[in-house]
């Protein structure tokens, strides 16, 4: 929804209030065309999307879609963000390009749901079968070092484990230490003589 005036967020937050969903609002950025990055294994695609509807994303509005060249600085983006959640293989980085100041804003990154162009969809295609094998032919060779792993990390955090519970400990030392100072001075003033 794009809200032009605090009034409006007023009466659009009211309407939130009633609602149990999570909402966000962030800036509007007055947009001239949106792409993605698109990064199948070690093959890079970027696309460029020109729309006349400020929902660049919704279909029934005339949207024209191309192939771009990918620049340096985009790869870059995908490639820090393949290292996201263990590592990915395959996702797609979209953004919007700014017509006020020409920088472009990274919206969201896609997992494995990225869709695919439709004029390279059997290429791309190709590159995932091919991405599926050599994961699938490297997993074989994995799973006798992964027993290893899976031992090297139960060791880890059992150390972890002990670590945290000698700290519990020290802890619980600590306040028994405190206690019985402060019971030993409570014996201590109860044994003065009371003067009258």
């Amino acid at each position: 929804m794009r809200i032009f005036s605090d009034p409006d967020f007023q009466d659009f937050r009211s309407v939130c209030g009633l609602m149990n969903d999570y909402v966000t609002a962030e800036s509007f950025i007055d947009w001239d065309w949106d792409g993605r990055v698109q990064k199948i294994g070690r093959h890079y695609r970027a696309f460029k999307r020109t729309s006349n509807h400020w929902k660049g994303n919704v279909g029934g509005f005339q949207a024209k879609l191309e192939e771009i060249p990918i620049t340096q600085e985009m790869k870059r983006w995908v490639d820090e963000c393949s290292l996201a959640f263990g590592g990915l293989d395959i996702l797609g980085l979209d953004f919007v390009h700014s017509k006020e100041d020409g920088k472009f804003y990274i919206l969201e990154l896609n997992d494995t749901a990225i869709g695919l162009f439709h004029d390279v969809e059997e290429e791309d295609l190709q590159h995932l079968r091919e991405l599926v094998v050599v994961r699938m032919s490297a997993s074989e060779t994995v799973v006798e070092s992964n027993e290893e792993q899976c031992v090297e990390s139960e060791l880890k955090n059992a150390y972890d484990e002990i670590a945290a519970l000698r700290l519990q400990l020290q802890e619980a030392e600590s306040k028994v230490e405190a206690l019985e100072k402060s019971l030993a001075e409570s014996k201590a003033e109860e044994m003065k003589p009371k003067r009258w």
